[in-house]
C-alpha cells in the first residue's frame, strides 16, 4: 500500500483507503499566563480522504473542557505541495500551516457549548491536584465568558510525539 504522508496536521492518509484513521494532536487555548498549564489538551482526531480528493477531520473535545463531548468536522480540498490550506464547515474554520518539521492550525469552534457544571462533575472525579482541577475549571469559564459560542484555539503536530 502506498502511502502518501501529508502534514495536514500531521495526517498520515492512506491513498488506498477510505476510512476514518485515528491520530493525536495537541490543542491549546491561548489564554492568560496564570492558565496557560492547564490550557493544553491531548485530542484524538480522525481524517478521511473522500473520492472527490477533499480531507475529512472530525474530533471530539474533551469533556474536562466543555462539560460535554462535542464532536467537530472540517472538510475541504488540500493540495499536497502547498503550504498552507483551509477546512470548513458547520463546526467552524481551521486555516493550517505546514513546515519541514510540524503543522499548526488555528482553528474558530463555532457553537461550543459549554456546561460548567458538568466540567466541574467531571474535574472533580479525576485524578488531577487542586491546583490543577481550579485552573482547568477557571480555563472553562474564562472560554464560556469571553467566546460567545465560538471558542478560538491551536491544533499543533509534531511527528513523533506522543502527546
Amino acid at each position: 500500500m502506498k502511502t502518501l504522508t501529508t502534514l495536514l496536521i500531521g495526517l498520515t492518509i492512506s491513498l488506498s483507503a477510505f476510512a476514518y484513521e485515528k491520530q493525536k494532536v495537541m490543542y491549546e487555548i491561548p489564554s492568560p499566563d496564570a492558565l496557560v498549564p492547564y490550557s493544553r489538551f491531548q485530542i484524538e482526531y480522525e481524517t478521511k480522504k473522500h473520492s472527490d480528493g477533499s480531507i475529512e477531520l472530525r474530533y471530539e473535545m474533551p469533556k474536562m473542557l466543555l462539560g460535554q463531548e462535542q464532536e467537530f468536522r472540517f472538510r475541504g480540498q488540500v493540495d499536497d505541495k502547498a503550504s498552507s490550506f483551509t477546512l470548513k464547515g458547520a463546526s467552524g474554520e481551521m486555516k493550517c500551516d505546514r513546515f519541514p518539521d510540524y503543522a499548526l492550525c488555528n482553528v474558530v469552534h463555532q457553537n461550543v457549548k459549554i456546561d460548567l457544571d458538568a466540567v466541574k462533575a467531571t474535574l472533580d472525579g479525576m485524578d488531577l491536584t487542586i491546583e490543577e482541577r481550579l485552573g482547568r475549571f477557571e480555563l472553562s469559564s474564562l472560554v464560556a465568558r469571553r467566546e460567545g459560542g465560538d471558542m478560538v484555539g491551536i491544533l499543533l503536530y509534531v511527528p513523533g510525539i506522543d502527546y
